[in-house]
């Protein structure tokens, strides 16, 4: 048995907590039995010291009294046990704030804000953790805006709340008509919350832990955005409502975040001179795709693109990405992920790390991962890459790494290199690639399976001045959650915004033309899939019409499949006084109500120069 010290305002600062040996049994402490009882106990001091205990309190008693030995006797149970932050101050006194997750009841901000309006029950599990006084549960609400029961965003913060009664499984607070002030209601930013609150603790994963002296009216300014006020009933009227970011609301969450990638990239940080139209469509396909590669001449900026990417979305200088140059000598994916060591029985990883952020990807499935492999044509990418090309279509579940055969030999560190690493949906790879005779080729299985983006090269004249970024209230912008959110809704949107029957007939005349004409031409339901899933997700605010992402994705889908020699290309594609002609050109007059086609023609127009040239198309 110990004791521990209650930092909440359920006890007095006096009284002590005891933990039985039942409990004692459940942390995850690894007892030395080879050790002497006292050396024993000191490595377990050691190790508690470190950690916070959460539990609740259960008042024992003898004979129907609640005395034990001359006192009240407190016993913890459901105990879960983390690691004390960086910050923790044992002065602390903590506040236990309930999380509202996003459900059916629930779906969002304007949905709990009705709920409140009207002081509606509220779903919420852990309600008896919360304690039967009303005056002493918080007046604190945290909506929890992501579709999932894990999660390290939190959200939105509801100040001034009044609770009136709790159940089993709802919490209910006093409705607005009955409060004398207005409810607030702030965005958390989420990085400064978690160095010092604990959230996602197992059994009370719908409460999150805070330090009153954070919930001042100094502190929540500092980590908090102020976004709205409810103080009266809110308007139906689509045209009104109200609004929970910070910014103009005629802009998306997507919208915003390109402008704000679009400025970075302008900017002296990175001085890049790009077409917006090229920045829309990287971002979309990196949305929409689990690989997605840029090409184009050298010193175009494709590596420094990957990187104001995730300094836009504010992951750069974390384990959530990561840059891997590619090597010429890589054969296979041991060169990429490591292997087993069986004469040391130990897995040893491969030194570009990639094993790790794909473990840290997996145990963080609301984190957006970003994997660049830069230059990633200097070897043979079928090769080193063949795993992941082979499940990248997968669904999700099914998406698996295999790292080792685990019945070959048993490893010491296979605790942390399990043999299999799932890839889940919040991993992104992107790839860079020249075209010269220092690299390989693209095969078909790859093209199946990524967006080929070539940036255009713009005139000089057009060169960017390189101003200073002005980052105009961004930082109270959570894009990643915001990305990884929008991500996980994309499938549910692809029925409202499918191929029409004209787009439909135009994609199979296309793969019709191909397959007649080349040997490895053609294209299946997997590129239609990716074609829908890409044109689900512009929306209006972007400026980037359905006919523009519709070239776009026959310029970066399908015409990189177009190779070959003279003799292939015949009757498909030819140059003819400076003017293209041939069937696939014939095709695209033919439905310029679809689109104009203006960036396939460019591609087209580029092929059908090479093969003039060489005689050949790669």
């Amino acid at each position: 048995m110990f004791k521990i010290k209650v930092l909440s305002d359920d006890m007095n600062d006096e009284d002590l907590v005891n933990v039985y040996h039942p409990e004692i049994e459940k942390f995850d402490f690894e007892d030395n039995l080879e050790l002497d009882i006292e050396a024993r106990k000191q490595r377990f001091a050691d190790w508690s010291e470190e950690q916070l205990f959460f539990f609740t309190i259960d008042i024992q008693t003898v004979n129907n009294r609640m005395y034990y030995g001359g006192e009240v006797n407190y016993v913890a149970k459901d105990i879960a046990v983390q690691r004390k932050g960086d910050d923790f101050d044992e002065n602390y006194r903590f506040e236990t704030i309930p999380v509202v997750k996003q459900s059916q009841t629930i779906k969002d901000e304007k949905d709990l804000s009705e709920f409140l309006y009207e002081g509606k029950a509220i779903p919420i599990s852990n309600t008896n953790f919360l304690g039967s006084d009303m005056d002493s549960i918080s007046s604190f609400l945290i909506f929890n805006n992501l579709d999932t029961n894990r999660t390290n965003s939190l959200g939105y913060l509801y100040e001034n709340l009044d609770v009136s009664e709790t159940t089993l499984n709802s919490i209910r607070y006093e409705s607005l008509n009955d409060l004398n002030s207005a409810i607030s209601i702030r965005k958390i930013k989420t990085d400064e919350w978690l160095q010092y609150a604990y959230f996602n603790i197992n059994q009370y994963d719908d409460l999150l832990f805070v330090p009153k002296n954070y919930l001042l009216a100094n502190s929540l300014d500092k980590n908090t955005t102020l976004v709205d006020n409810l103080q009266q009933p809110l308007i139906d009227d689509d045209s009104e409502k109200s609004t929970l970011d910070n910014a103009d609301s005629s802009k998306d969450d997507d919208t915003l975040f390109l402008e704000h990638f679009e400025k970075l990239i302008k900017s002296q940080k990175y001085d890049l001179t790009l077409e917006r139209e090229d920045l829309i469509s990287f971002y979309l396909a990196v949305k929409t795709n689990i690989l997605t590669i840029l090409s184009g001449l050298s010193g175009t900026g494709k590596s420094k693109i990957t990187t104001a990417f995730a300094d836009a979305l504010g992951i750069l200088k974390t384990n959530q990405f990561k840059m891997i140059s590619v090597r010429p000598s890589w054969q296979d994916d041991t060169d990429l992920l490591g292997y087993a060591d069986t004469m040391h029985n130990v897995y040893r990883p491969g030194d570009s790390g990639l094993v790790e952020i794909l473990k840290d990807a997996q145990d963080n499935p609301n984190k957006l991962y970003v994997v660049v492999l830069d230059e990633m044509n200097l070897a043979r990418i079928e090769h080193y890459f063949s795993q992941f090309i082979s499940v990248l279509e997968r669904r999700s579940e099914d998406r698996v790494i295999h790292l080792y055969n685990k019945n070959v030999v048993p490893l010491f560190n296979k605790e942390n290199y399990p043999n299999e690493i799932k890839i889940g949906s919040n991993v992104r790879f992107i790839g860079t690639v020249n075209i010269d005779e220092s690299t390989f080729s693209l095969s078909d299985k790859l093209i199946d399976r990524a967006n080929i983006i070539q940036l255009a090269l713009l005139p000089f004249t057009k060169k960017n001045k390189g101003t200073t970024y002005k980052d105009e209230g961004n930082s109270n912008i959570d894009f990643q959650t915001n990305l990884v959110s929008s991500m996980a809704k994309i499938n549910s949107k692809i029925s409202e915004n499918a191929l029409t029957s004209n787009e439909l007939s135009f994609f199979w005349k296309l793969d019709q033309l191909l397959i007649n004409g080349l040997s490895a031409g053609g294209f299946g339901w997997r590129t239609i899939r990716n074609v829908e899933s890409f044109l689900s997700s512009v929306t209006s605010p972007m400026n980037f019409s359905r006919e523009k992402a519709l070239d776009y994705q026959v310029a970066q889908r399908i015409l990189p499949k177009l190779r070959g020699t003279n003799e292939n290309f015949q009757s498909l594609l030819k140059l003819e006084n400076n003017k293209l002609d041939g069937k696939i050109i014939d095709l695209l007059d033919e439905n310029d109500e679809l689109s104009s086609f203006e960036k396939s023609r460019e591609v087209l127009l580029k092929k059908a120069r090479e093969l003039w040239v060489t005689g050949f198309v790669s």
